[in-house]
C-alpha cells in the first residue's frame, strides 16, 4: 500500500534564503541601539547635564547617519534581504527608531519655527524655505525626503519612503525611493504618501488621500505611473 507524504508546513527555501545568518545577526544586534542611546541620554541628564543629554538625543543619530551615508550610500530601488544595501538601510532605520517610536520628540522641535526643518536637513533631507509641518506629521525615512519652498503639510500626514513586499519567489524585498513634494504644494490632513511619490508644484493632495508608491499627484488628482 502506497503512502503519500504530505509536506509539513514550515519555512520555504526562499524564506530561508531571504534572511542570511549574517543579516539576522546584524539585525538582532542593532535592534538594541535605540534603547541604548535613550538609556545613556537619561543617565547623562540625571548625573551630568540636561542640555548635553538633549543635544546627544537629537544630534547624535542624524550626524552618525550622515557619516554612515558618506561611507555607504543609502540604496534605492528594489532591495532583497540578502543584498548588502539592506544592511545599510536597516542601520539607517534603527538610527531613526527612537523618533518613530516617540513622535512627541519631533513635536517639541516643531514648536520652534524653522528648527524642525533644520533638523531634517541634518538627516540628509532637502527641505525648502517656509515649510509648514502640521501636528502629528509622521516622516518615516527622513534622509529620503525632498520638499520644495512654501509647502504646507497638514496634520497627521504619514510619509514613508520604503515599502516591504514579498516577491514572486517568496523572498522579502524592500522598495526604497525618495518622496518629492514640489513648491507651494499642499498635502491635506491625514494623507498617506508612499515611496517614490512625486507631488508636483502647486498640487493639492486632498485630506485623507492615499497616494500609492511611485504615483504622481498633479493638480488635485492622482496620476498612475504608466500615464505620466
Amino acid at each position: 500500500m502506497n503512502e503519500s507524504k504530505t509536506a509539513m508546513p514550515g519555512k520555504s527555501s526562499a524564506d530561508t534564503a531571504a534572511w542570511p545568518v549574517r543579516v539576522r545577526l546584524i539585525m538582532l544586534a542593532t535592534n538594541a541601539l535605540p534603547v541604548i542611546h535613550t538609556a545613556f541620554c537619561v543617565w547623562l541628564a540625571w548625573r551630568v547635564t540636561v542640555i548635553g543629554a538633549v543635544l546627544l538625543l537629537y544630534l547624535l543619530p542624524p550626524l552618525l547617519t550622515r557619516c554612515w551615508m558618506l561611507l555607504r550610500r543609502l540604496p534605492a530601488g528594489t532591495i532583497s534581504a540578502s543584498d548588502p544595501g539592506f544592511v545599510t538601510w536597516w542601520l539607517n532605520a534603527q538610527a531613526q527608531m527612537i523618533f518613530n517610536r516617540l513622535p512627541m520628540l519631533e513635536e517639541l522641535l516643531r514648536l520652534v519655527p524653522g528648527l524642525y526643518s533644520f533638523w531634517m536637513r541634518l538627516w540628509g533631507a532637502k527641505i525648502g524655505r517656509l515649510t509648514f509641518w502640521g501636528p502629528h506629521t509622521r516622516i518615516v525615512d527622513r534622509p529620503l525626503l525632498i520638499v520644495g519652498d512654501d509647502v504646507v503639510i497638514g496634520g497627521g500626514c504619514q510619509i514613508g519612503s520604503h515599502l516591504v513586499v514579498r516577491g514572486d519567489s517568496g523572498m522579502m524585498t524592500l522598495q526604497v525611493a525618495a518622496v518629492q513634494i514640489g513648491d507651494r504644494a499642499l498635502v491635506g490632513t491625514y494623507a498617506m504618501i508612499g515611496p517614490g511619490v512625486i507631488i508636483e508644484p502647486d498640487a493639492e493632495v486632498r485630506a485623507c488621500a492615499i497616494v500609492p508608491p511611485f504615483n504622481r499627484w498633479r493638480g488635485d488628482k492622482r496620476t498612475k505611473p504608466e500615464s505620466t
